[in-house]
């Protein structure tokens, strides 16, 4: 299998964007399947299909970013004090290869692993997806190609992420609730949990 066909949900809340992985399939059609089991759940019916991205990625290739990149932000600096603790609390840190479990599919599927780069700007949170891969060690290799670039160097490591998810197994299954919170500036953010923790 040289392509792999990733599915996200995407919507706006207060001016950013919440963006949920749904899983890494095999093939569009799979992919397709998967997006067809969730319209109905919970949270996913209150969208059109059309919140639902599939996109097609080569295995062990870097699909973007791959001369760096430069954050311009109105107003000067990209940083704000706390950012700038965030940074140096970090400085130096391993990037982190975060562990998931499995949820619908088959439970002996082959493993992607997906590279991600993510850091704050303010109060939102900035996220590059770098590639999709076949291993762990592949995906590190990744790392090292990238943290040196521009843009990238200026975070530390433990700002890229390498996320496993297995072949054709779909996440959120149980659907979503979104928790409104209200901010200092009044307006109402939403905070998705799985279905199966929310009391209502």
């Amino acid at each position: 299998m040289e392509q792999i066909c990733l599915v996200q949900h995407c919507y706006e809340v207060a001016d950013f964007d919440e963006v949920k992985y749904i899983g890494a399939y095999s093939s569009e059609k799979r992919a397709k399947e998967a997006v067809e089991r969730l319209m109905h759940l919970s949270g996913f019916k209150e969208f059109s299909r059309e919140h639902f991205s599939l996109e097609i990625y080569r295995l062990n290739e870097d699909a973007d970013w791959k001369g760096g990149f430069y954050h311009a932000v109105d107003g000067g600096d990209e940083y704000d004090e706390r950012e700038i603790w965030y940074e140096s609390q970090t400085q130096g840190a391993p990037h982190r290869t975060l562990q998931r479990t499995n949820s619908g599919g088959d439970a002996d599927a082959r493993y992607v692993y997906i590279l991600e780069h993510v850091y704050r700007v303010r109060s939102f949170a900035e996220e590059k997806l770098i590639g999709v891969y076949d291993s762990s060690a592949a995906a590190e290799e990744a790392v090292m190609r990238f943290d040196h670039l521009p843009g990238f160097c200026y975070h530390p490591r433990a700002c890229f992420h390498i996320m496993p998810y297995g072949i054709n197994q779909t996440h959120w299954t149980e659907g979503f609730a979104d928790i409104k919170v209200p901010t200092l500036k009044e307006k109402t953010w939403g905070v998705d949990l799985p279905a199966w923790l929310y009391v209502g």
